[in-house]
């Protein structure tokens, strides 16, 4: 029968004790992590090298599922087999909704280590024959203060090898050391869409407002400066660069009959939520009145 959730305590027991030469083994490959994974400033980039410093050490074949936006991004890789990476790489994340045996971290938020998965083993975890050929796997939860952001799953199969408790420990280290670099890149991610979302809007708004001749102007309060788009210029007769940009500036170009009604519209809507919409006449700078 598949492993439980959780970890069996005696065999975990028996494979905590590691040779020196494994700790050193283990100290060297947590320092390249660490020395790669600082390098990591784009999202891609920092899923890639996550699960890059795990092979071939931690995995023959592994899944970094990471929580992006509103969905699930999966880095996978095969080390040393891009045949079975691209077969990897056209797969998606599924929460898997079992009770009874937790084959993802991000699902449960729990780590496992599966260290015999043979075909009865398969048979019972997926409810179906075998597909990819392993012999054994783990999944550490990715972790940034409560938040769970996301799981590396990692296998063994063509090396022969099997994973142990030592094995996990390291997993989970080098998931703990990747969580705020991912954090941060994700971060980084979303504030590039953002500004790009941003400058595409800015640039509809302008292409809209050039083809129906409107004009959009802004007014620092505090600073008193008003600031106008091109569009405003035209029908005031000024190019840009004539206008003072304040607010008296601006009521010096409203006719004198209606200026002292549009400076009380200006300033019921500064101390109400009403709306500032008026009509009024202009003087241009060759006295023609608009």
């Amino acid at each position: 029968m598949p492993d439980s959730p959780i970890i069996d305590k005696t065999r975990a027991d028996s494979q905590d004790g590691l040779t020196s030469s494994a700790i050193a083994e283990h100290y060297e490959l947590f320092r390249q992590a660490a020395r790669v994974l600082a390098s990591s400033l784009e999202l891609d980039q920092a899923l890639a090298n996550t699960i890059a410093v795990c092979q071939p050490h931690l995995s023959d074949f592994g899944f970094f599922d990471v929580i992006v936006d509103e969905g699930v991004r999966r880095t996978a890789r095969a080390h040393q087999n891009p045949e079975l990476e691209t077969l990897l790489q056209s797969t998606q994340w599924q929460r898997n909704e079992r009770s009874d045996i937790n084959l993802c971290a991000l699902s449960t938020g729990e780590p496992v280590l599966h260290d015999n998965t043979d075909d009865a083993w398969y048979e019972a975890a997926f409810n179906a024959s075998r597909g990819l050929a392993f012999s054994s796997m783990l999944s550490v939860p990715l972790r940034f203060g409560n938040e769970l952001l996301g799981s590396l799953t990692l296998f063994m199969a063509d090396s022969g090898r099997k994973h142990d408790r030592g094995n996990l420990n390291l997993a989970m280290e080098i998931a703990a050391l990747a969580a705020p670099i991912v954090v941060n890149a994700r971060l980084l991610h979303r504030e590039r869409l953002a500004q790009s979302a941003l400058k595409d809007s800015e640039q509809r708004l302008r292409f809209a407002t050039a083809a129906g001749k409107i004009g959009i102007w802004e007014w620092d309060i505090l600073n008193n400066k008003v600031t106008w788009s091109k569009q405003v210029y035209e029908p005031h007769g000024l190019a840009p660069g004539e206008f003072g940009g304040t607010v008296e500036d601006f009521g010096s170009l409203v006719h004198a009959d209606d200026r002292s009604r549009v400076f009380e519209k200006i300033n019921r809507s500064l101390v109400s939520d009403e709306t500032l919409s008026d009509e009024f006449r202009i003087v241009r700078p060759d006295h023609s009145v608009r």
